[in-house]
Parts: C-alpha cells; structure tokens; sequence
C-alpha cells in the first residue's frame, strides 16, 4: 500500500466528501425537524389514498416514533441513493479516471504494482464511506436528540447505521469492481451503477 498516494487521494476527495456531507445534512435536517407523532394519523390516511407512490419511496407508515420516522423517510430512500450516487463517482475518481487519462501508467511506474496501488484505493474508499456514514449518524443524532428533544433507542439506531454503512460497501464494490475491469469510461461506470440502480429498483 502506498501512504503517498493514500494521502494525495485523501486530500483530492475533500471537495466531493464535503458537497455529499452538505446534501446529507440538508436532507436528514429537514426531514428530521418534520418528525411530528401527532400527524401520524394523518400521514398513514394519505399513504392509503396513494400506497403505490408511498410504497416506491419506502414510506408506507410514518411510525410512532422517531428512529420509525426516519427509517421510513430518511432511510427508506434518501441515505440508500445519495451515498449510492457518491461510490459510483468516487470508483470514478479512483479507478476509471486513471484508466481513462492513461495516468495509471504512471503509478504503475513508481515502486508500487498494481496490487498496491488497488490496495490503497480500495482503502481510500472505504475509509471515504466511512466517514460520510459516520457523519450521517452523528448528525442524525444531534438533530433527534438535541433540536427536537426526541429520545431515539441508541442500539438499534447504531445498528441501522452499521448496516447502511455495510450496503454501501456493498454496493460501492460493484461500481469499483466494474472500473476495475472495463477500460472504456461507458462500460467501468455504466456496469456497475446500471447494476447498483436494478437492485436498488
């Protein structure tokens, strides 16, 4: 593993992490401060009336409480596309861009083959999800806890988060994989997110 270019791609992955950070904070603030158990009632007449529309947003049942809430609304949707979108351009980053340019000809000319320069890669990416993941759940946090005063059950919520973070790789993995394999841009990108996008429909 190379810690040069772990550090480099670390530092030119900042910007994307930052705006995906932003989306995620605008998304969960808003749907969070929306939690309110009394339009419950309310809630679950409407997805009656429109249960197909509800249904293919993952948002059935509003729930009671606030992790119901949430995982309905937030997690149902929301914290599946917007992460799913940040692996399909970070496998870009990492992978297919260097393919694409012809640059990895000149990593593959350092001391390092291509083992190690997939190794570190691979690592920047999980650690890439790891900190927009860990990030969601803290901030998930303050706004129930803290803005609305709601109490959430913290293992179950800490769970919730740590099988987001575990699809995520998951899913990341096929876009990777699929940089990893194809040398046109349309085939390493589209494979893997074409294939990530059918399962998430």
């Amino acid at each position: 593993m190379s810690l040069t270019l772990l550090k480099t791609e670390l530092k030119s992955n900042v910007k994307m992490l930052l705006i995906f950070m932003a989306l995620i904070t605008l998304y969960g603030t808003v749907i969070t401060l929306m939690f309110d158990p009394d339009i419950g009632q309310g809630m679950n007449e409407l997805a009656k009336s429109m249960p197909e529309l509800f249904a293919a947003f993952g948002m059935k049942d509003p729930g009671s409480t606030m992790l119901d809430f949430l995982i309905n609304y937030l997690y149902g949707f929301i914290l599946i596309l917007i992460p799913f979108v940040f692996s399909i351009l970070l496998s870009y980053t990492l992978v297919a861009r260097y393919m694409d340019q012809g640059s990895m000809a000149y990593l593959l000319n350092t001391k390092y083959g291509r083992k190690a320069i997939l190794q570190t890669q691979i690592v920047v990416f999980v650690l890439e999800h790891l900190i927009l993941m860990t990030y969601t759940t803290a901030l998930l946090l303050f706004c129930s806890t803290i803005l609305m005063q709601e109490s959430l059950d913290f293992w179950r919520f800490l769970y919730l988060n740590i099988d987001l973070f575990c699809l995520h790789i998951f899913l990341g993995s096929l876009c990777f994989f699929s940089a990893c394999v194809f040398n046109e841009i349309r085939y390493s990108i589209g494979c893997g997110a074409g294939i990530g996008f059918l399962f998430l429909l």
